[in-house]
């Protein structure tokens, strides 16, 4: 399937791979071994151990030969700070200036023309011309409104000098736009300033990106040229900050325009020429990342100037750091910049700010960029840019963006169309995109922006959208990196998503803020999936996407709804009458091992948050984060361990280097008294699951030696804090008190039969690997483990059946009460189910050493037959978007429950062996 598809792929786009695709993918392996191989001739799946990356609008992946390159260079030399002198310090101050020189060409302009001023990024270009900009009350700023949220940040600076601000609607200035055209009688704008109505001169920026990092839209690079010509006003079509409409006429505003073009995402792909009869763009200010181009280095970046507009930030700019100063009095308020100007530089009292003898000599001696560059520069990573041109150049290619653009764009485009084609069953589309147009190709950049849709219909008739933290999480697993949420460009997301400003400031009152996973809301998404293409992508890449997509989000059925992906199990929805609880675990310390206490004389106490010190204690680091065993796999080599007889609390270590560490046994009821309230206990905020909760951190007695003992068995500072029981009676978990680290619920069941299923899907998908990988059940942190007695058929003796797996599902929703079976006289035990078990990576987890399993297995098995199902109305919960297995227990109060088998006594305890189930009619 993958070869034809390519085939077919490649007769269609001769360009792809650059003329020779085997020279092109020999390339790619020697520079990224990591990634996904092309082509691939063991098989046609992806293997475990390569990366598929899609997200080259984020960042160019890091070539292996540029870095070994450039480490290769810089350890052939001596770079030295260019502010120094000496031999060195003026080898590393001509490098940089050709490196200036070397940005320039890449750019096409002439160094007779524009300079390079380095930066730490595109950003940081952005906040210095913000900051050096001469704002003013007749001046203004203007903005498309699908500009990078850094550009957006101007405004603040431009609203501190009374500046006007605007914002243009991106459709007057894609490239095939009419925009804002003045009559004939514009004229043309000078090299001087523009007089204002009262004689004041303004001046005016104007921002807009070359290509949209949201969904790639190419725009109308011509306007930079009309701008200066005065035959373009982006204010005429643009609407004034908090106005909710442009006014149906407005005068030009007589102002000396500047533009700043973001060319950061457009450079990465695409060729720009700045200067010469081949320009492509005239901008005066243009800005942008190396790591967008190449992947290294990062943490540079470059403002591109014209030379007037250069001397215009210099002139204007307050703040002087070292390295920009040719001369100064700290006495006096007079200094003079490197490359200030033509002319002398007047003070507040009149005086000169120097002579243009010394002038000219300065400007002789440095570039006029250094004016701008506050400090020394990150000189090693612009020593670093010649190993990326040559990098770059070492394909022999006549003019390589020309060909990089064709080779992305063919990629992105056959992407596009392969996923607007997908349908479900039921012949409704699988995916809704944004900002292109199919038949309109060369439009958009190498980006496709999308929300994926469930094949099952609200009840108005509209999809549900599946939410970009599920695509994300999911796609994860097939080891692909994109990108989701609004890619900080909040103004395209709005607009495509059809969010209105009272619907975001509602969502963000709500606790919804960029980063988060509350990705739909009210039946509609609040952000998006991208996936990118670059330099360096092959057609494997946009296949293996699309058959990622297929497996987990399309749905083959007829009717839609519940059947996307691969073929769901369905859950067994008969109560059990007869189970056997065959395992009781607690974990007195969150993530840490499970303590086995099915043995345990006269079964384990329950109280009203569980099982007796489940969970009871969780471990934080110095700055009051919950350790989590994702982050610190030494967690689960902690082996606690309590003793109700003995009353004491003993923590041991399983790791093997950690031998000499001896076992610390500490008294738990005055550890746990030591730790509450209302017995002094010093109260702390912690952070756990992103959520700030008070809690009990441990002040007793033996608190430096049980902090000791923690953070050697981890190998970081570490201390133990508990849930106290004072706080979590008097304050509700709406008032920032737990009444356990428990993550959903008290109790958590897995059958046996499920577990049995779940492995034999795993090594009939191949993923088990030579050694056939097995999980068992404490992968899944149980509490209790149980098994189905009354088996539907004679198929609970082929445990590769899944009939009477997942029986446990049928526990959600219902209380029942699981009293002993003949011969036992244990009073009964009351139980609610209350939902599914959301999974993450956490199940791929060795629960013996805390090691990851390549490849996450389990969670790829479960992510294709256990996931929830959505219905398309409304907000999904996590249940019903999550990846389940297992099932959550509560313990409901008496007062919900109005008939059954005899209650008047309700176990304290909860014991192993067998039981039967009685359903409980309730209240609600």
């Amino acid at each position: 399937m993958l070869r034809s598809a390519k085939a077919d792929f490649v007769r269609e786009h001769p360009d792809y791979g650059y003329g020779d695709v085997e020279e092109f993918e020999e390339r790619r392996r020697a520079d990224f071994p990591t990634l996904l191989k092309a082509p691939r001739a063991d098989a046609e799946g992806l293997a475990a151990s390569e990366m598929l990356y899609v997200d080259f609008a984020g960042a160019a992946p890091l070539p292996k030969r540029l870095l070994e390159a450039s480490t290769a260079a810089l350890l052939q030399s001596v770079p030295c700070n260019p502010h120094s002198s000496g031999p060195m310090a003026s080898a590393t101050q001509s490098e940089v200036d050709a490196m200036r020189r070397a940005v320039l060409d890449f750019l096409g302009a002439s160094p007779m023309e524009y300079e390079c001023v380095f930066t730490s990024g595109a950003t940081a270009a952005i906040k210095l011309l913000g900051e050096s900009f001469p704002w003013e009350p007749h001046g203004a700023l203007v903005y498309t409104d699908n500009v990078h949220n850094s550009v957006v940040g101007v405004r603040e600076l431009a609203k501190r000098g009374d500046a006007s601000v605007f914002v243009l609607p991106s459709e007057h200035v894609a490239g095939t736009a009419r925009c804002g055209q003045k009559g004939p009688d514009g004229g043309g704008q000078s090299d001087g300033e523009a007089s204002s109505s009262s004689g004041r001169m303004g001046h005016g920026l104007f921002c807009y990106p070359a290509e949209s990092n949201f969904d790639g839209l190419r725009m109308d690079l011509s306007l930079c040229r009309k701008l200066r010509e005065a035959t373009f006003d982006p204010t005429v079509d643009a609407v004034e900050l908090g106005s909710p409409s442009p006014p149906k006429t407005r005068e030009a505003r007589k102002l000396r325009w500047w533009s700043l073009l973001d060319v950061s995402k457009f450079v990465a792909t695409s060729a720009l020429c700045l200067s010469g009869p081949q320009a492509n763009a005239k901008p005066d200010f243009a800005v942008l990342s190396f790591y967008k181009i190449f992947g290294y280095p990062t943490g540079l970046g470059a403002l591109v100037c014209r030379r007037e507009a250069l001397s215009l930030l210099v002139r204007n700019r307050a703040y002087f750091g070292g390295g920009t100063l040719a001369a100064l009095s700290v006495y006096h308020e007079w200094r003079m910049l490197h490359g200030s100007g033509s002319g002398p530089r007047q003070t507040e009292g009149g005086t000169s700010a120097g002579d243009s003898g010394s002038e000219e000599h300065l400007v002789a001696r440095s570039s006029r960029a250094e004016a701008l560059e506050d400090g020394s520069l990150n000189y090693v990573a612009v020593l670093s840019l010649r190993q990326s041109f040559e990098w770059l150049s070492s394909a022999r290619l006549a003019k390589p963006m020309d060909a990089v653009q064709q080779h992305a764009d063919a990629i992105a485009s056959w992407f596009a169309r392969a996923l607007s084609s997908l349908r479900h069953g039921n012949d409704l589309p699988v995916a809704r995109l944004y900002g292109r147009d199919l038949s309109r190709e060369g439009r958009n950049g190498p980006v496709v922006t999308f929300n994926l849709l469930r094949a099952s219909c609200s009840e108005v008739g509209s999809q549900g959208f599946v939410g970009y933290a599920e695509v994300e999480r999911l796609l994860g697993l097939e080891h692909i990196q994109l990108r989701t949420g609004c890619f900080c460009n909040s103004g395209s997301c709005m607009k495509g998503l059809g969010l209105s400003y009272q619907a975001v400031r509602k969502f963000a009152a709500q606790g919804k803020v960029c980063g988060d996973d509350h990705d739909v809301v009210d039946g509609q998404p609040r952000g998006c999936v991208r996936i990118s293409f670059g330099m360096t992508s092959c057609f494997e890449d946009a296949f293996y996407c699309i058959e990622a997509i297929k497996k987990y989000f399309v749905a083959r059925g007829q009717r839609g709804g519940a059947d996307e992906g691969e073929e769901r199990t369905t859950s067994n929805t008969d109560l059990p009458r007869h189970v056997e609880i065959s395992r009781l675990y607690i974990y007195p310390i969150k993530s840490c091992a499970a303590q086995d206490v099915t043995g345990s004389p006269g079964g384990w106490p329950l109280t009203g948050s569980g099982l007796l010190y489940d969970r009871h204690f969780a471990i934080v680091d110095d700055l009051g984060k919950v350790l989590r065993a994702s982050s610190c796999p030494h967690l689960v080599q902690i082996k606690p361990r309590i003793d109700l007889e003995a009353k004491t609390l003993t923590m041991a270590t399983a790791r093997s280097d950690l031998r000499h560490l001896a076992e610390l046994v500490l008294p738990i009821e005055q550890l746990v008294a030591q730790m509450d309230a209302a017995q002094g206990g010093s109260k702390r905020q912690v952070r756990i699951c992103a959520r700030d909760c008070n809690i009990l951190a441990y002040a007793g007695c033996h608190r430096d030696q049980l902090s000791t003992w923690l953070s050697s068995a981890l190998g970081q500072q570490a201390s133990l804090v508990a849930v106290s029981p004072t706080l979590a009676a008097s304050r509700g978990r709406s008032e920032g008190a737990l009444q356990s680290f428990a993550n959903s619920a008290k109790l958590l069941l897995i059958a046996e039969e499920s577990v049995r299923a779940l492995n034999h899907r795993i090594n009939a998908a191949g993923d088990g690997g030579a050694n056939g990988f097995q999980v068992d059940h404490r992968y899944f942190r149980p509490n209790l483990v149980a098994k189905r007695l009354d088996a539907l058929s004679s198929a609970r003796l082929n445990e590769e059946s899944d009939e009477n797996a997942f029986w446990e599902d049928s526990l959600v929703s219902r209380v029942f009460a699981i009293r002993g079976s003949a011969g036992r006289d244990h009073a009964p035990v009351l139980l609610r189910g209350v939902g599914p078990c959301s999974r993450c990576s956490m199940v791929d987890v060795n629960p013996d050493c805390g090691a990851k399993t390549r490849g996450n297995p389990t969670l790829r098995t479960l992510a294709a037959f256990r996931r929830g199902q959505g219905s398309g109305r409304g907000e999904l919960s996590q249940a019903e978007k999550g990846i389940n297995f297992g099932v959550y227990l509560d313990l409901p109060r008496r007062s919900e429950v109005t008939d059954g088998p005899a209650l008047a006594a309700i176990a304290d305890k909860m014991h192993p062996g067998r039981f039967v189930i009685d359903a409980i009619s309730t209240t609600s």
